[in-house]
């Protein structure tokens, strides 16, 4: 497929991606502000957004299905990071985990994002596991940085949600391989 062709359909699928998110990220913001925990959700959202570009994730059809979806994200791992610090030795080797993990399996993405090639794939998959990677040279320096165990967190459920997105989609192959 020629990059021009692949690049419009990818800057559609980003605009509409855009539209639907921006509406969702305001909602959240709100919610998330009304419980003092603004400035922790726009940390996480801003890893996150890095991340599940590269990464991808489960995807929902439906609006609210996705909303509700991201809603839970984001208040587990703003409640994990409050309530369950986890000692930087433990972090490091655990994030050493997900970028193998990353690694190995690679991003998953929509099957309304224009289907990507192996150089977007390579592309996609490395730039995640340098991000994670970026983070954890950041804990590493920065001991005392103060959201650690919320960057942390929005890594490791990345990378379960990643791990569970890669396993539906290998059954729905299955599927389709065996009707």
């Amino acid at each position: 497929m020629p990059e021009a062709d692949y690049d419009m359909r990818l800057l559609k699928y980003y605009y509409m991606c855009l539209l639907h998110e921006a509406s969702k990220f305001l909602i959240m913001l709100f919610i998330f502000s009304r419980f003092h925990a603004g400035t922790r959700f726009l940390v996480a959202a801003l890893v996150l957004c890095t991340l599940r570009h590269n990464m991808g994730g489960i995807h929902f059809k439906q609006y609210w299905s996705c909303f509700g979806f991201s809603l839970a994200f984001f208040a587990v791992v703003i409640a994990m990071a409050e309530f369950f610090q986890v000692n930087l030795v433990v972090q490091i080797i655990t994030i050493c985990l997900c970028i193998l993990i990353t690694f190995l399996i690679g991003p998953v993405q929509s099957s309304t994002r224009p289907a990507m090639d192996k150089k977007h794939f390579v592309r996609y998959r490395n730039t995640a596991c340098i991000i994670m990677a970026a983070c954890m040279v950041l804990f590493i320096c920065m001991k005392s940085f103060t959201y650690r165990d919320l960057i942390y967190w929005v890594i490791v459920f990345q990378t379960l949600q990643l791990f569970v997105a890669k396993i539906y989609e290998r059954r729905k192959k299955n599927e389709t391989l065996h009707k």
